[in-house]
């Protein structure tokens, strides 16, 4: 499953590590719609972090907005999702058991677009966070996915190169942000289905984490 020269497998987190793209898209909804704005597809935002998103449909759907608008757009989704995963970490049952498994063969890494706070819980709640020899969330970084800037910085903490990673993804703009920082990916559907994941550069497509510890 995992090719014979790869030393680290990094992960994206949401839609990988948890099955939390349901409440992120309704937190979307919500907000956008009370402000009378209309959300986009997921498949098309998936990845990217809150606020690059809510920029974009400020300026494709307000005439005249200022960056207030985007900013308290921004709130408003994390704190619904942020309320909602606290309420109900949305943990696969394979995933803890998945990433030990993982850790005693190869070093294993965190990079999400999304914020430290959901990153914290989904540590918290998946008891994983000791696993992860790095772990980077989109406030750390300056260019989000499909720039590569958070697998380069990633590769470089670990101290190797590209093409020794090997990274988990579920949607297009992270695969892309892969392939841009010289990587392999194995996807994983869910946020995009078989037939939109063929047409990626993956090398690998999954339908569940523990597919990733099959020889």
């Amino acid at each position: 499953m995992i090719p014979e020269n790869c030393k680290a497998i990094i992960f994206d987190m949401d839609g990988v590590l948890w099955n939390s793209s349901k409440i992120h898209y309704e937190a979307y909804c919500k907000s956008l719609i009370e402000e009378g704005l209309s959300p986009p597809l997921y498949q098309t935002i998936a990845g990217r972090r809150t606020r690059d998103v809510m920029h974009d449909i400020c300026k494709e759907q307000i005439k005249d907005y200022d960056d207030s608008i985007v900013t308290n757009l921004t709130r408003k989704k994390q704190h619904l999702a942020n309320k909602e995963l606290n309420r109900n970490p949305p943990i696969p049952d394979d995933c803890k058991s998945t990433l030990k498994k993982l850790s005693t063969k190869y070093i294993l890494a965190l990079a999400t677009s999304g914020s430290c706070k959901n990153t914290k819980i989904f540590l918290d709640s998946s008891g994983s966070e000791e696993v992860f020899k790095s772990i980077l969330c989109g406030d750390n970084i300056t260019s989000a996915k499909p720039d590569p800037e958070i697998y380069l910085i990633t590769a470089n903490r670990l101290n190797l190169k590209s093409s020794e990673c090997i990274v988990i993804e579920d949607s297009l703009s992270g695969i892309l942000s892969a392939n841009n920082a010289g990587m392999r990916s194995i996807a994983i559907t869910g946020t995009h289905n078989y037939s939109e994941l063929e047409l990626s550069t993956s090398i690998l497509i999954i339908n569940n984490l523990n597919e990733l510890c099959q020889d």
